[in-house]
């Protein structure tokens, strides 16, 4: 048994008997020779009951990598099919398959037996009862230590291929994949990895999170609730898909004993926010970056929210305008108008709306540029927060939304991700400049068209105070509508617009600016 982590430079040999690595500890030993001897490696259980994201070092089955755990929904199973109760229970040992037809729930697979071989790189799904009061078919309690034993799987000899793929039938491209060795790999360690058409973002569920609740904490090489990009032993991990013929691979130099490359984008000024939401013990945390290539809509560096197991947990998030929710949101670094970020907060215990005394923490990271203004806004209250001047602010919040439900990969209701469901954000997150606020109108207006009267062509200027939908439209002396000039969501600020009557006779026509609560309506002659 080694004591601490093992690096092995030149070849490993295994002549004879076990070389037993247990939970915490790493072995790196990319070159290796198998005689009669194999490694045996052990991971601890700990916590609560619940699922855990896992994935083998070694190459073994699934009676071995889960042998002394309750087991059940096939053949093989401690709990197996073809008895009772066997057949009665649904499989607590599922994997995903992004490529089957149908379903979300139905991507997730159990196996067909116990002496089914693991597949290198592959995400496991494993719900571990513990010891469930009043059920005597389950009292094997936490803690407990997986035991497996085997060769270390090492793909082609210098690199493992996680084979994902990407279906368009299926609107998903997500990969549910795992650390393949036996050590910790550096998921930001990009000379070691093959990234194609594949979101920077990983994903894993931590059932120790949340106040013992569990979360999905996330990680995109620059920031996330994971704090780095290590992948340890043993952990299964959501990868996204984002386009066809999709690859990812790592090679077996991008195992280490937890040196990481870790803030590496944050120390090249990738500014950053981390928000803190935390209430009545439980806590989530949202990230925003800017980067040269963020984008408004959904880009590769974003992390899409995941909707957690328990019933019991903070949402807060940042959404787009599509209605996607994310916990990591990279905006463009450059920008020449006010950023508007809706912030939504919600919080349940035990599947109910959680109403109180919320505390809100920021950390804005030195990389921000001291030019920026950033401030939150509280639609509840109308104030308007200075983020610089204060790191945190305490409210009184009511919810008012419902609970979207997850309760497990297996229930008919599994929900992997969440989307917009209409809800009114409490907050918006502003970041500007004083030089774009200098070119803001203190108010909404349309000014009168020049030249007046025309021919053929004349310009029309109008202004904005508040970013959103905004129409511009002309009208002939009957109201009948004649043109559209603009008919876009539009930044605040001010702006000329070209309107050319060249084909229109002779007249009286009107032209009218709508937005959001908003309409203003302006007369303009044509003479030819």
């Amino acid at each position: 048994m080694i004591t601490d982590d093992v690096k092995v430079e030149g070849m490993l040999s295994l002549i004879d008997g076990e070389v037993l690595i247990p939970s915490g500890k790493n072995l790196i030993a990319n070159t290796q020779s198998y005689v009669n001897g194999e490694l045996r490696f052990q991971r601890e259980i700990t916590g609560n009951r619940g699922w855990r994201m896992l994935s083998s070092p070694v190459s073994s089955n699934y009676g071995d990598f889960f042998d002394g755990m309750i087991t059940q929904g096939y053949d093989g199973a401690f709990y197996s099919t073809g008895s009772m109760p066997g057949d009665t229970l649904q499989p607590n040992i599922l994997t995903y398959l992004e490529s089957y037809p149908g379903t979300d729930n139905q991507r997730f697979r159990a196996p067909a037996n116990s002496s089914e071989n693991l597949v290198q790189g592959q995400g496991i799904w494993a719900y571990f009862f513990g010891d469930i009061e009043n059920d005597s078919r389950y009292n094997d309690p936490l803690p407990d230590t997986l035991d497996v034993k085997g060769q270390e799987f090492s793909g082609n000899g210098t690199e493992v291929d996680f084979g994902i793929t990407y279906t368009t039938s299926a609107d998903s491209g997500w990969n549910f994949i795992g650390n393949p060795f036996g050590a910790s790999i550096d998921w930001d360690d990009e000379a070691q990895w093959t990234k194609t058409n594949v979101e920077s973002s990983i994903y894993i569920w931590d059932p120790a999170a949340n106040n013992g609740n569990g979360e999905y904490l996330t990680w995109n090489g620059v920031t996330g609730t994971l704090g780095d990009g290590l992948i340890s032993p043993f952990q299964g991990f959501w990868v996204k898909a984002n386009g066809p013929s999709p690859s990812l691979k790592v090679k077996l130099n991008a195992k280490t004993t937890g040196d990481s490359f870790l803030r590496k984008g944050i120390e090249k000024d990738i500014p950053v926010i981390q928000l803190d939401a935390t209430i009545d013990g439980l806590h989530k945390r949202t990230n925003i970056m800017f980067s040269e290539n963020g984008n408004y809509k959904k880009d590769k560096m974003d992390a899409l929210r995941l909707i957690p197991f328990s019933n019991t947990h903070v949402e807060f998030y940042s959404i787009l305008e599509d209605g996607s929710q994310l916990s990591i949101n990279n905006l463009p670094k450059q920008f020449n108008h006010r950023i508007h970020i809706p912030l939504i907060l919600n919080a349940y215990k035990n599947g109910l709306p959680l109403h109180g005394e919320y505390q809100l923490d920021w950390e804005i990271h030195r990389t921000i540029p001291e030019e920026w203004l950033i401030y939150l806004i509280d639609h509840s209250t109308g104030e308007i927060h200075d983020m610089k001047s204060s790191p945190d602010l305490s409210i009184t919040h009511s919810v008012s939304s419902k609970l979207t439900k997850n309760s497990s990969p297996i229930a008919s209701n599994f929900k992997l991700k969440g989307s917009s469901r209409g809800d009114r954000s409490r907050f918006t997150l502003r970041i500007t400049t004083e030089e774009i606020e200098a070119n803001i109108p203190e108010q909404f207006y349309l000014s009168q068209n020049y030249p007046n009267p025309f021919n053929p062509s004349t310009t029309i200027e109008y202004g904005l105070n508040e970013a959103g939908p905004v129409s511009l439209i002309v009208y002939d002396i009957i109201g009948r509508k004649i043109q559209t000039l603009v008919d876009q969501n539009q930044f605040e600020g001010n702006y000329k617009v070209n309107f050319n009557a060249s084909s229109l006779a002779s007249g009286v026509y009107f032209y009218r600016l709508i937005a959001p609560n908003k309409i203003l309506t302006k007369k303009m002659t044509l003479i030819k």
